[in-house]
C-alpha cells in the first residue's frame, strides 16, 4: 500500500516521438497560416482544413488520447472531472485470504448504503468476482478499478487486447481505471517504458470507454502523511517529460498518518500541481484512493517510517475523518477513498492483529487481536457527512477562517448554507458566523455523544444537536472538541 534539468514539452505523439524543445532555443517548428506550428501535437483550423497539411497533429486527437486544447499547446483543464461525490470507500469487499467469510457480499453491500458512500475502489479480479451490477451500479454506488501490472508486457499488442476487453465489458460500471498501484515504487522497468506502456494502456481504455477517466496511481506522500513524497514528485516529472500528460485525467495520492496531519494537504497538493505548471500542464483532478487514520494503538511497523502511532481514540479518529475531509475538499482534493469500510485483519503475513491498516476501518474486525465487531464513532461520522453535505457545489467550496486553531468552511447545497466549523485549541472557543439568510440554524455535532460506536443504539438520537436563532445574519457557538455542521433552517 506505501507502498530534472528544466524541459518545456510539447508534446506531438506519434507512436512514441516526442518533440522537445529547450527553453533558450528558437522555436524551429514551421509556421502554419492561421496560427500554430507543424509537429505541435495541435490539430489547428489550417490542418483541419487541410487534413494533408500536417496529418501527424491530427491523428493525435482520433487514436485514444484526452484531445489537448485546439489553441493551447497545453492539455484541457479537466479539475472539473469529479465534481460528483467525493464520499467514497477503499476495498468493501473482504477479499483477502485473512478476511475470507468475515462479511458476506451483501452485508458489505447494506454498510456502503447505509454509510451513504458514493463510489468504490476495488481492483480487476473483483468486478469479476462479484455481482458488480446489482451490489453496486443499480445501487448508484460508480467504481473505480485498478488495471494493469507494473511490468512492461513481453507482448503490448495482448495487453492492449485485454485492457480494450475489459474497458468495453465495464463500460456501463467503471467509470475511472487506475493504471499500475503506487507506480514510482510499483514500476518494475525504465520510466521510459512506463511511459510508453502507461499511454498505450490510456489510449487502449479510451478506445472502448472514451467517457471513462484514466488515473495515474501513485504513492506520493510520506507513510506519515506529513509531506509529498520526493519519489513521487520526481516520477511524475519524469513521466510528464515523457509525454503521459495528455493521456490522464486524475492524479491518485494517498494519505495516511494520524488525525492531527490534515493541515499538510494544501502543501502536498501544491507540490504536485507545481510539477504540472512546470511542464506546461494544466493541472489534473487529485484524489486520494487510500486515505484515513487509525484509531487505538497499533504496533510500531519500520515499513511505515515516520509514522508514529500513538493511541487515538474513537472520538480521535472520527474528529480526524470529518477533518480530514473537509480541508481536502477545500484545499482541492477532489474525491477521498476511506481506507476502509470493515478493518482488515493481520495486514500481511508481516503484520500482527494489531497494525495501522488493522485499524483503520469504519468497522472493527473481530479477527484483529482487540477481538472488536461494532461500528465506531468514525462509521456515525461517515454517515453523518454524507447525510449532510453531499448533493453540495463542489467547486464552490469558501475557506471563512484558518487561523487562531479555528477552521470554518462555507458549503452551499439546494441554494442553502451550511458551514463546517471545528476547534483545534485544548479549550473552548466561541465564534460568530456572518451572512446567514435563514432566522434560524441547525447546530450538529459531527460526532456521536459517547466514547465508542458501540454505545449507539439509536442513529437519529445519537448526535448533540440545538437549534440557535440568527440576529442580523449572524449566530455566535461555542466549538468544543468536536466538528460541527452549520445548517441554514
Amino acid at each position: 500500500m506505501k507502498k530534472l534539468f528544466t524541459i518545456v514539452i510539447i508534446i506531438g505523439i506519434i507512436g512514441a516521438a516526442l518533440v522537445i524543445i529547450k527553453p533558450g532555443k528558437k522555436d524551429i517548428l514551421p509556421s502554419l497560416d492561421g496560427g500554430g506550428k507543424c509537429g505541435d501535437g495541435i490539430c489547428g483550423p489550417a490542418e483541419k482544413a487541410n487534413p494533408n497539411l500536417c496529418p501527424k497533429d491530427c491523428q493525435i486527437q482520433k487514436d485514444g488520447t484526452i484531445p489537448p486544447s485546439t489553441t493551447s499547446s497545453t492539455p484541457k483543464d479537466t479539475t472539473s472531472v469529479s465534481a460528483d461525490s467525493p464520499f467514497a470507500i477503499q476495498a468493501p469487499f473482504m477479499s483477502r485470504t485473512e478476511d475470507k467469510g468475515y462479511i458476506s457480499d451483501q452485508e458489505a453491500k447494506d454498510l456502503l448504503l447505509d454509510a451513504g458512500a458514493k463510489e468504490v475502489r476495488l481492483v480487476l479480479p473483483e468486478l469479476e468476482k462479484y455481482d458488480i451490477n446489482n451490489l453496486l451500479t443499480k445501487n448508484n454506488i460508480s467504481i473505480s478499478s485498478d488495471i494493469a501490472f507494473p511490468v512492461y508486457p513481453k507482448d503490448m499488442e495482448k495487453h492492449k487486447s485485454e485492457v480494450k476487453a475489459s474497458a468495453k465489458k465495464y463500460k456501463n460500471n467503471v467509470k475511472a481505471w487506475l493504471v499500475i498501484n503506487e507506480a514510482e515504487t510499483g514500476w518494475k522497468d525504465t520510466p521510459e517504458k512506463y511511459a510508453e506502456y502507461f499511454i498505450a494502456t490510456s489510449k487502449a481504455i479510451k478506445s472502448e470507454a472514451p467517457d471513462a477517466l484514466v488515473v495515474m496511481n501513485l504513492a506520493g506522500v510520506s507513510p506519515a502523511g506529513e509531506s509529498s513524497s520526493s519519489a513521487g514528485l520526481k516520477f511524475l516529472d519524469t513521466a510528464l517529460k515523457n509525454g503521459v500528460g495528455p493521456y490522464f485525467d486524475v492524479l491518485d495520492i494517498h494519505i495516511q498518518g494520524d488525525a492531527a496531519n490534515y493541515i499538510n494537504m494544501g502543501k502536498i497538493v501544491s507540490d504536485y500541481n507545481n510539477i504540472f505548471k512546470q511542464n506546461g500542464i494544466e493541472k489534473k483532478s487529485v484524489w486520494s484512493t487510500e486515505f484515513g487514520t487509525y484509531d487505538g494503538d497499533p504496533d510500531e511497523n519500520s515499513r511505515l517510517p515516520g509514522m508514529k502511532l500513538l493511541y487515538q481514540s474513537e472520538k480521535t479518529q472520527a474528529g480526524g475523518l470529518i477533518k480530514k475531509y473537509i480541508y481536502g475538499l477545500s484545499v482541492g482534493i477532489k474525491k477521498m477513498f476511506w481506507t476502509t469500510m470493515v478493518e482488515w485483519s493481520h495486514y500481511d503475513k508481516n503484520s500482527s492483529g494489531n497494525c495501522y491498516f488493522c485499524s483503520t476501518g469504519l468497522v472493527n474486525n473481530s479477527r484483529n487481536d482487540d477481538g472488536k465487531s461494532h461500528k465506531k464513532l468514525a462509521y456515525y461520522t461517515y454517515k453523518k457527512m454524507v447525510e449532510v453535505l453531499d448533493g453540495s457545489d463542489w467547486n464552490n467550496i469558501q475557506t471563512i477562517q484558518e487561523k487562531d486553531g479555528i477552521y470554518i468552511y462555507k458549503f452551499t447545497k439546494n441554494n442553502k448554507s451550511i458551514w463546517v466549523a471545528w476547534n483545534d485549541n485544548d479549550g473552548s472557543k466561541q465564534v460568530t458566523i456572518s451572512g446567514i439568510t435563514s432566522s434560524q440554524v441547525k447546530v450538529t455535532e459531527a460526532i456521536p455523544k459517547y466514547e465508542s460506536g458501540k454505545e449507539v443504539t439509536d442513529y437519529s438520537a445519537a448526535f448533540n444537536t440545538e437549534t440557535k436563532t440568527v440576529s442580523g445574519g449572524k449566530v455566535t457557538i461555542t466549538l468544543k472538541d468536536a466538528p460541527v455542521f452549520v445548517e441554514e433552517k
